[in-house]
């Protein structure tokens, strides 16, 4: 087995691995990390250069590597503009928006709509519990007599970045998969 080879299904590993230090360093201190944005990127164009390599002769993720390389281009550049907007409108911190552009490139038109909506559900959840969590500290420091309205005023700190993991894990699971790494 050549590097090519190799490279193809560990790609998908290392995406994983990227993914959940996303999630490590968003929990921790509601920062993504521009290298790690910039590693999620780099790696699927080492992935398609992969892919390139391969094509002649055993590639396993895409059978037409351009087709597949513009269309996931074109896809990110459409999350990352959306993302934008929401960074814009005060939603979204700038690591989630190039995070998520990053990751919607390994999706590609093909896994892009599941991984938002994962994204989504589990960005969802976390808000849930963030929202929750700063309501029963509100509750356990105030007193009848005190306005609770200036423990209401600022919006807690969300780390979204676990949510678009999550999309992003299941992205390297099905390259995984379709790789052979997986299953």
């Amino acid at each position: 087995m050549g590097f090519p080879a190799m490279a193809e299904l560990l790609l998908p590993a290392v995406l994983a691995a990227l993914m959940v230090a996303a999630a490590i360093s968003d929990a921790r201190r509601y920062i993504i990390p521009n290298w790690l944005c910039l590693a999620v990127a780099g790696g699927w164009l080492i992935l398609m250069l992969t892919e390139y390599a391969l094509a002649d002769g055993g590639a396993r993720l895409y059978g037409d590597v351009w087709r597949q390389s513009w269309s996931a281009v074109l896809v990110a550049g459409l999350v990352f503009a959306g993302a934008t907007g929401l960074f814009a409108a005060g939603v979204m911190g700038g690591g989630d928006v190039k995070l998520l552009g990053a990751v919607a490139l390994w999706a590609g038109p093909q896994l892009v709509i599941m991984f938002l909506f994962i994204t989504s559900l589990v960005g969802g959840g976390v808000s849930l519990g963030v929202l929750v969590r700063e309501k029963a500290r509100a509750n356990a420091t105030t007193s009848p007599i005190v306005n609770t309205l200036s423990s209401t005023m600022s919006a807690p700190k969300v780390p979204y970045g676990m949510g678009i993991a999550a999309g992003g894990l299941y992205v390297a699971w099905v390259l995984g998969a379709r790789a052979g790494l997986i299953g």
